[in-house]
């Protein structure tokens, strides 16, 4: 009898939890955290992202004026932001209260915003340390939550009568530890002046509408601003972030969703982007080409965004690489590209456990260093230099860790290798290695053996005869407005390491500092960041070599 009695509690419990928890853990790259209603996914955000929580942010759910500063504090506490309606505090937001283990809550507004009932409910049952934060006006709230923040270098002023252009620089502004502050369109509040002037730098974001140019001259800020809430949500990724491991999608007719998922966005140091309930909007098609994600999460439920809209941005999205169980191949024009081009790349998948082989087509031959070497070792050969280079592309592969069983050297002639050469070495890994993940140079390069490889594996990705395929960006394109992705490496140290691989300078061990020697100047740029920057095929640039 009792073991009948465990099992029927198992199974109500499982039951339980299936109906009141919808966090879809999925095998797929996005996944969707909802409820049947705002508070109950606000709380489900609370368990995407903390197990346990010393404080938490309470907000009033049907109002957004006293939360719209609220991220920023969230995030120094390390809090998730919980919502309540002003007179009643919801079962579901009690039970996520007890669930972190909180001691403590922030409480948002004034009696009005949220009652003095719920807050002694929270002081006098719960037995939780209660503080608001509010003040006559909702520029008086925010100015509050500045003064809570302690000092900082920059402010993001935003208008106070709406929510999307706050709730969308919400993540950054609590990743870097800045205020979010409130201004009429047309009036600058003094409070709001007054914390403003505390900082730096100011962002105005929004439009002219939203904060007009007299405040902008009044502050001395900078604008950040598009054509409509969508378009300033994606400018606001593209200048603010270069990299980011995730990104949140929220509706951007409705503020609720949004204000807990920022929350959640800024612990994951990722963005938010504000999408239609029915449609991408067009101004967020172009700046999801600039990144790649591990996940994406869809915030709120059908109503919010449709299904049809998350399985279009499902679609849309660029996502990392997860399957080890195919090598990723870099085939490298030239001795150093494999470093300038893809090191950051190649350091991030090996120290993701991936299986990482490295081609070099040809030996540099063809370097201006060459004649200058000559001047001053006149027995040196054109073999012998050759040679030289292929240790510099060792050396650096080896800092790296590249297995020295999975590096290649071709012999195809400098400044004349062909789409022919490469298309022939690329099928014959893929004959060795099907399925593999294949990588080269962009075929938007300007050097004409960089853009062989581009075109050859293009070519050869969209004929179908390799199934996977992405092309590096070298830095000579850096000043072209190219598309791409950042990738960061792992271990930053060891990618600055390999540098010094074309650095050293010892002739009697055959070794000529001829890469740095070449191009001194993408080295020092290297050194000073180390990305690599990727982009995917394009149909546009399909060769007639076959």
């Amino acid at each position: 009898m009792l073991n009948k009695l465990k099992v029927f509690l198992s199974f109500v419990i499982i039951c339980y939890i299936i109906l009141a928890f919808q966090y879809e853990i999925a095998v797929a790259e996005q996944v969707r955290i909802s409820g049947g209603d705002r508070f109950v996914t606000a709380a489900n955000i609370s368990k995407a992202g903390w197990e346990t929580a010393e404080t938490v942010v309470l907000a009033q759910g049907l109002d957004f004026p006293d939360a719209l500063a609220s991220v920023p504090l969230a995030q120094k506490l390390n809090a998730p932001i919980l919502l309540t309606r002003p007179q009643a505090l919801p079962s579901i937001t009690i039970e996520e209260i007890k669930r972190l283990k909180a001691r403590n809550v922030i409480i948002l507004g004034g009696p009005v915003a949220v009652s003095l009932n719920i807050e002694d409910y929270l002081v006098k049952t719960l037995k939780l340390t209660v503080k608001r934060i509010g003040g006559e006006t909702r520029y008086k709230t925010a100015e509050a939550i500045a003064a809570e923040m302690g000092t900082y270098n920059q402010v993001f002023i935003v208008n106070a009568n709406n929510f999307p252009d706050a709730l969308a620089i919400a993540p950054y502004a609590a990743k870097t530890g800045s205020p979010i502050l409130l201004t009429k369109s047309d009036f600058l509040p003094v409070e709001i002046k007054r914390a403003a002037n505390k900082a730096e730098k100011r962002y105005v974001i929004g439009g002219e509408v939203a904060v007009n140019d007299s405040i902008l001259s009044e502050l001395n800020a900078e604008r950040i601003a598009g054509e409509n809430r969508y378009d300033t949500s994606a400018m606001i990724l593209n200048t603010f972030y270069k990299i980011q491991p995730h990104l949140y999608f929220a509706t951007g007719a409705e503020f609720a969703d949004a204000l807990a998922g920022s929350a959640l966005a800024a612990k994951n140091d990722s963005g938010i982007a504000l999408v239609r309930p029915d449609a991408i909007p067009p101004e967020l098609h172009d700046s999801l080409k600039n990144y790649q994600f591990s996940k994406t999460f869809v915030i709120g439920g059908t109503k919010a965004i449709q299904q049809e809209t998350a399985e279009e941005l499902d679609q849309q999205v660029i996502y990392e690489i997860n399957d080890r169980s195919n090598p990723i191949i870099f085939y490298m024009p030239h001795s150093d590209d494999e470093l300038l081009a893809a090191g950051a790349g190649i350091d991030h998948y090996l120290n993701r456990g991936f299986d990482v082989k490295v081609v070099l087509l040809t030996k540099g031959k063809a370097s201006g260093v060459y004649p200058r070497l000559q001047t001053q070792f006149h027995d040196l050969t054109l073999e012998e230099f050759g040679e030289a280079r292929v240790l510099e592309f060792k050396d650096s592969l080896s800092r790296l860790e590249v297995k020295e069983n999975n590096i290649f050297v071709y012999d195809f002639p400098d400044s004349g290798l062909t789409e022919g050469d490469v298309r022939s070495v690329i099928l014959d890994f893929e004959k060795r290695f099907p399925h593999a993940e294949h990588r080269a140079l962009s075929f938007n390069e300007a050097n004409n053996d960089h853009r062989a490889t581009g075109i050859a594996l293009n070519n050869l990705y969209w004929s179908g005869q390799v199934k996977n395929a992405r092309f590096y960006i070298s830095p000579y394109l850096e000043n072209r407005s190219i598309k791409g992705f950042y990738i960061e490496p792992i271990h930053k140290s060891k990618v600055i390491d390999a540098i010094f691989a074309y650095k050293l300078y010892n002739p009697e061990a055959g070794r000529y500092s001829i890469g740095y020697q070449s191009v001194p100047e993408m080295f020092n740029r290297l050194e000073e960041n180390p990305l690599s920057k990727v982009h995917l095929p394009d149909k546009n640039y399909i060769s007639s070599e076959s």
